[in-house]
């Protein structure tokens, strides 16, 4: 084999409704494709450059020890989603875990099965990224201003702020899990970004963040000492993910990790043949599937255009400011094309065979 090589076999459409654990076993399956040593594409290293470091998971009894506790299914779906990202996990009990854990750490999770009365404040001041999944403890960490259930149990969640590296262009009301769990909401300062809701309220967030300096809660506010973010998604939806579901938590876990501007992570999609022309000459329209992450820095704001390589004639590129698009070629033949995104600061780009 002259680079990695991996068999992924799926029956025809399972790739639309794969559970949690299919979709980490996926997950794993691209990465260790990706990530060969001897590999260099920019992909490749743009994306090993935002996952780097260890996680300090914070979690409730469920036995073992505290310094090295038995995980809920939830927990141990967290991990694995983590580690298939490129991180290491290091997972601790509630009752003994201190600020002092959170030194050197990419960041720290506190999982909703972690009891509220073993955390409260210990990770209010800590200088690393901060991701906690319940709202019993968002005051403590002087995040929220009003702080709440959402009604009933639901499998649903509204896109608040589609712009926002979180959602990446989502929008409207998602679907993230076959079974119907709670979720908690909080609502940020002015100086925080909500990113997906409950209950048809704007300030109802069940997902927000603070950059690293915002101003949260308290008079004055108190200023985020790094990257905070609330994520209250509450098992079993976690263990019953859509799609969706590990997607929006995978981008929640990039974003909140990354401290340093980084190039944008741009997958122009498996190249393509575009070989069969209808009412000729002009070639079948064929559907680009792009994908572009960004962590967020220097801006929210990520931009991303199609470009033409190389064609054996015209190219019709009907979206090209759209990550996904729809082409179509006037000549049969070799066509390359080009996705490029830009932050403002950084920019990358990938390319495809159609």
């Amino acid at each position: 084999a002259q680079a990695r090589r991996d068999g992924l076999f799926l029956p025809a459409g399972a790739e639309h409704s794969l559970n949690s654990d299919g979709a980490a076993l996926f997950d794993a399956a691209v990465r260790w494709a990706v990530t060969a040593p001897a590999e260099t594409s920019a992909d490749s290293a743009d994306e090993a450059a935002l996952v780097s470091g260890t996680i300090l998971l914070v979690v409730g009894p469920n036995g073992g020890t505290c310094a090295s506790p038995t995980l809920f299914a939830v927990d141990a779906l967290y991990k694995s989603r983590m580690q298939a990202l490129g991180f290491t996990v290091l997972a601790k009990g509630a009752a003994c875990a201190v600020a002092a854990d959170a030194t050197g750490k990419a960041m720290v999770l506190v999982s909703h099965t972690a009891p509220n009365g073993d955390v409260m404040a210990k990770f209010l001041n800590v200088t690393v990224p901060v991701a906690v999944q319940t709202a019993g403890i968002v005051d403590d960490m002087k995040m929220p201003d009003l702080r709440g259930l959402c009604t009933g149990q639901q499998t649903t969640t509204t896109v608040t702020t589609p712009g926002h590296p979180i959602a990446n262009g989502l929008t409207g009301l998602q679907t993230v899990s076959t079974t119907a769990g709670f979720q908690e909401w909080g609502t940020p300062s002015a100086n925080g970004d909500r990113v997906l809701g409950c209950d048809g309220q704007a300030a109802h967030a069940t997902t927000f963040t603070y950059v690293s300096g915002a101003g949260m809660m308290g008079t004055p506010p108190f200023p985020a000492p790094a990257r905070r973010t609330f994520w209250g998604f509450y098992d079993p939806i976690p263990t019953t993910f859509t799609q969706t579901g590990p997607d929006l938590f995978d981008r929640m876990m990039l974003w909140t990790t990354n401290t340093t501007n980084q190039p944008p992570v741009v997958n122009a999609g498996p190249n393509q043949a575009a070989t069969t022309c209808e009412d000729p000459p002009r070639c079948v329209r064929i559907t680009l599937p792009g994908h572009v992450f960004d962590d967020g820095l220097p801006s929210s704001t990520t931009t991303q255009v199609w470009s033409v390589v190389s064609a054996t004639g015209p190219v019709t590129i009907y979206s090209p400011t759209s990550a996904v698009t729809e082409v179509t070629f006037d000549n049969t033949g070799t066509h390359v094309l080009r996705l490029t995104a830009s932050d403002g600061g950084l920019s990358a780009s990938d390319d495809v065979v159609g």
